[in-house]
């Protein structure tokens, strides 16, 4: 079991980076949408889920269900769902960095990782500064002045975790 238990926002975070790393990899969107959705609850509920799933209690929040349920136990057990692992391993750790930047959404991301073969930020700049993006159906010019913008004004860049506090 993990010392300390995690925060809500911990495990909405873990769920929304599983519907990401779904969506990119062309998963089932029924999935998906349950992951958003429960992660919102999570995200909204006053009450500490991790406690109210060992307890077997979280699903009786409304967007909780077993499955999420039991990847939330697994949470505090394992510090991770072995399902977000799992995805964590097929993608690159790059093209999440992708859905940072505006206009750019997880099948986006797909598409510039499976058809540009790019999977870091540097390389979707030489991509984008090369005239690549446009390559990509639905992508134009403008797109690639948005990703290239929105790459210099420091965008798809993890935030400091110092810089992070509690209000």
């Amino acid at each position: 079991m993990a010392a300390t238990m995690p925060r809500n926002a911990e495990l909405a975070d873990q769920l929304d980076l599983l519907a990401d790393l779904s969506e990119i990899l062309g998963e089932d969107s029924f999935r998906i949408i349950a992951y958003r959705r429960a992660a919102t609850r999570i995200r909204e509920s006053t009450s500490p889920v991790a406690e109210l799933a060992l307890e077997g209690k979280a699903k009786e929040l409304p967007g909780i269900g077993r499955t999420i349920e039991e990847k939330v136990v697994e949470v505090v057990n394992e510090g991770e769902m072995s399902a977000l692992t799992r995805r964590r391993e097929r993608v690159p750790v790059g093209v999440v960095d992708f859905l940072r930047l505006p206009g750019v959404g997880p099948k986006t991301a797909a598409r510039i990782w499976t058809e540009l073969g790019v999977t870091t930020l540097d390389g979707l700049k030489a991509a984008a500064e090369a005239g690549r993006l446009r390559d990509l159906s639905g992508l134009g010019a403008r797109s690639e002045e948005k990703v290239l913008k929105a790459l210099e004004a420091g965008a798809g860049q993890k935030p400091a975790a110092e810089n992070r506090g509690l209000l």
